[in-house]
């Protein structure tokens, strides 16, 4: 819900709930999305992996526990790297006044 507010917009997401629902969302569901949650999530990531560190899950090695985040993390910086690359075929969307699609910079 988090990723969806703010790629799609947490106002726009609000607007989209209280169109289609008999649920009314006020303006403390966008402050909560965009400004609580976000913080919120990071801390307890943060608490988890320091909790990791200090004893590692199962009783197993550092170095396999290494292994295993490696086969996760390298994969993921990868998608990300090829995310915040310009696209072939953008500059010309670019010129003729398009938004650039998701995972490209405005140049």
């Amino acid at each position: 819900m988090v990723l969806v507010a703010w790629l799609y917009g947490a106002g726009r997401l609000r607007t989209f709930v209280n169109a289609v629902s008999d649920v009314r969302l006020g303006g403390w569901f966008v402050w909560a999305l965009v400004a609580v949650i976000p913080p919120v999530l990071a801390l307890l990531l943060v608490l988890q992996v320091i909790a990791e560190v200090r004893e590692p899950y199962g009783g197993y090695p550092a170095w396999a526990l290494a292994i295993g985040w490696a086969a996760v993390g390298v994969p993921f910086l990868a998608f990300l790297a090829g995310a915040a690359r310009p696209r072939r075929g953008d500059a010309h969307r670019q010129i003729a006044g398009e938004k650039p699609a998701y995972g490209t910079r405005p140049r």
